[in-house]
C-alpha cells in the first residue's frame, strides 16, 4: 500500500503539534504523563519564584509552579499555581514556604505537611503560605553590626595613628631591622662556634675511643691485678691477727703493773722514783764527786805523792 505525500505531511504536522505541545507544558512545569493535583498559594512576591520553580516535600521534588498572577489591589502579593503528583498526600494544615536554595540566590517552594492522617487538601484547594530568609538574609542583622564594629575599629585606628605615632612605628621598624641584623650575625658566630667546637669533640670522642680500646686490650691483666688483691686480702684476713693482739695486751697490762710499783715506790727505780731525800743526796753526792775529778786532775801531785828518781 503506497502512502501519499499528503498523509505524511499531516502525520508529521500533528507528531509536530503534540510535540510542540508537550515540550511547551514541560516548561510551564507540567507533566501530560502524570496524574496531579492542583493548589493554589498567596504569598509577597519573590523575584526568584517563576514558572517552573520546583515544590519539595521532604527533601523530594514533587511538583513544579505552573502560574504566577498579580492580586488585585495589593501589588506586593501574588497568587502562586502549583501541581503536586497525585500519589503525595499533602493535608488540609499544611504550609507552603519560600527559601533560599543558596547563597548566591535561588528560590524554591517547600511543602511543610501536617497530619496525613486527617483532613487532606482537596484538587484546587488554597494552601497557606510564609516566607522564610535565606542564608544571606539571616546573616545581614550580624553582618551589619560587623561592619558597624570595624567601622569603628577603623575609625580609632586612624585617629591612634597620627604623626609622632608614625615616628614612633619608624623607629620600632628600624630597632626591628638591627635585631634582625644582630640575630643573623649572631647566628654566624654560632655556626662557625660550633664548627670549632665540633673538631674538639671529634679529637675527645677519639680520646675516649682510644681509652676503651686500651681498657679493652688490657682487660686481662686489670683480671689478674684484681685476683692479686683479693688473694693478698684472703692472706691478710687469714693471718694470727687474735694472737698477737693477746700478746699486745698482756704487754700493755704488764707496763701498767710496773708504772704502778714505781708510783708506789717499790723497788729501786721506785725509791729512787718516790724518795725525794735519796734523790738529793744522789745529787750532792755527784756534784761534790765531780768536783774532787776536777781538783784532782788541776792538782795531781797535791793529793798523789811522786818519788824523784836518783841520779
Amino acid at each position: 500500500m503506497k502512502v501519499s505525500n499528503e498523509t505524511k505531511v499531516g502525520v508529521l504536522t500533528v507528531v509536530a503539534i503534540v510535540c510542540l505541545i508537550l515540550g511547551f507544558n514541560l516548561l510551564k512545569g507540567k507533566n501530560l504523563f502524570t496524574p496531579t493535583h492542583v493548589y493554589y498559594t498567596k504569598m509577597n512576591y519573590n523575584p526568584g519564584i517563576a514558572v517552573s520553580t520546583a515544590i519539595d516535600l521532604d527533601g523530594f521534588k514533587v511538583g513544579s509552579v505552573t502560574n504566577i498572577e498579580m492580586t488585585q489591589g495589593v501589588q506586593s502579593e501574588v497568587i502562586i499555581e502549583f501541581t503536586v503528583n497525585k500519589k503525595f498526600k499533602i493535608s488540609k494544615d499544611a504550609v507552603i514556604s519560600s527559601y533560599s536554595t543558596g547563597i548566591l540566590g535561588g528560590n524554591a517552594l517547600k511543602i511543610y505537611n501536617g497530619d496525613i492522617n486527617g483532613p487532606l487538601s482537596k484538587n484546587r484547594d488554597t494552601l497557606a503560605s510564609k516566607i522564610e530568609l535565606g542564608m544571606v538574609e539571616n546573616l545581614t542583622p550580624t553582618l551589619a553590626k560587623i561592619k558597624e564594629s570595624l567601622t569603628s575599629f577603623l575609625n580609632k585606628l586612624d585617629s591612634t595613628f597620627t604623626k609622632d605615632a608614625q615616628k614612633d612605628l619608624s623607629v620600632v621598624i628600624s630597632n626591628l631591622k638591627d635585631i634582625t641584623e644582630n640575630v643573623k650575625t649572631l647566628t654566624v658566630k654560632t655556626n662557625d662556634v660550633v664548627s670549632k667546637e665540633g673538631i674538639t669533640l671529634d679529637a675527645t670522642l677519639k680520646n675516649a675511643e682510644s681509652i676503651t680500646s686500651n681498657i679493652k686490650n688490657n682487660n686481662d691483666d686489670i683480671t689478674a691485678s684484681i685476683k692479686n688483691l683479693k688473694k693478698s686480702t684472703d692472706q691478710l684476713a687469714q693471718a694470727d691477727l687474735k694472737n698477737t693482739i693477746e700478746e699486745a695486751k698482756k704487754t700493755i697490762e704488764e707496763l701498767k703493773k710496773l708504772i704502778a710499783q714505781i708510783n708506789s715506790g717499790q723497788g729501786s727505780l721506785g725509791m729512787l722514783a718516790t724518795d725525794k731525800k735519796l734523790y738529793e743526796s744522789l745529787l750532792s753526792a755527784s756534784t761534790n764527786l765531780d768536783a774532787i775529778l776536777k781538783e784532782l786532775q788541776k792538782n795531781p801531785g797535791k793529793y798523789v805523792p811522786f818519788k824523784k828518781n836518783k841520779k
